[in-house]
This record gives C-alpha cells, sequence and structure tokens, in this order.
C-alpha cells in the first residue's frame, strides 16, 4: 500500500482589523475571519468552566 504525505502550509496573520464591534484578521492565503468583539469578550470571561 502507498501513502502520500500532505503538505500544508499554516496560514499566518497579515492585517488585524479593528471596529466598533468587529475583530477581523486577514490571513496570508486571502481569507478573512471575522468575529463580533461580543463574542470575544464572551469568550474571555469563561475562565474554565466546563460545558452547560
Amino acid at each position: 500500500m502507498n501513502t502520500s504525505a500532505i503538505e500544508t502550509d499554516i496560514p499566518k496573520a497579515e492585517n488585524v482589523k479593528l471596529t466598533d464591534d468587529t475583530l477581523s484578521v486577514e490571513l496570508s492565503d486571502g481569507r478573512t475571519i471575522s468575529v463580533p468583539l461580543e463574542w470575544v469578550f464572551t469568550f474571555g470571561s469563561c475562565h474554565g468552566r466546563g460545558a452547560e
């Protein structure tokens, strides 16, 4: 049986943009990831609690 390795490049953050309500990160592969700031602060307040 033959197998072939898949090479993957991990994209790097090229630019970060912050607006009044959104955090956006432009990646080196052309994608942009945007999240509402409300999510960022919600995740930051979890403090190790398990799924509820």
